[in-house]
């Protein structure tokens, strides 16, 4: 499913409907047509796939992220909110290392991102990584102040949380 990551939503239709391509298929890191459209932001693709082709929002790639969070990650809020809103994409999701969406986010100071998670999602600004760390602490270790005051001032993100280092 090249196509999906180019924007080439009649190439992609012509491959699943004509041809029978399987949307489900993922490369050698478990990544789907879906992760790749949701990481270029082409949200006629990610669309197709999810409500034409019944692709699964939540499937996991071998690292175990979801299509949400990479779109989290690079900060495609269009791709975020139609998947959160109109496909029920779980918020609280953690990969191997037990980050979430909003944490990946957080990290990299998508701030729209970061808002919207949690307070139109209410992703949980507390929930601890695998190594104990928050999106508090990785917004802070970022420099990434924006993230950090709406963390602790519109959130009441723990600041006293300390992570297993």
């Amino acid at each position: 499913m090249m196509a999906a990551t180019k924007a080439h939503i009649d190439v992609v239709r012509f491959l699943v409907i004509d041809c029978g391509a399987d949307v489900n298929t993922k490369d050698n890191s478990g990544g789907t047509a879906l992760m790749m459209a949701a990481t270029k932001d082409y949200i006629d693709v990610v669309r197709f796939l999810v409500i034409d082709c019944g692709v699964d929002v939540n499937t996991k790639d071998n690292s175990g992220g979801t299509a949400l969070m990479v779109a989290a990650t690079v900060g495609h809020i269009d791709v975020v909110r139609f998947l959160v809103i109109d496909c029920g994409a779980d918020v609280n999701t953690k990969d191997h290392y037990g980050r979430t969406a909003l944490m990946v986010a957080a990290t990299v100071a998508h701030i729209d991102v970061v808002r919207f998670l949690v307070i139109d999602c209410g992703a949980d600004v507390n929930t601890k990584d695998n190594s104990g760390g928050t999106a508090l602490m990785v917004a802070a270790t970022g420099g990434h102040i924006d993230v950090v005051r709406f963390l602790v001032i519109d959130c009441g993100a723990d600041m006293n949380t300390k992570d297993d280092y």
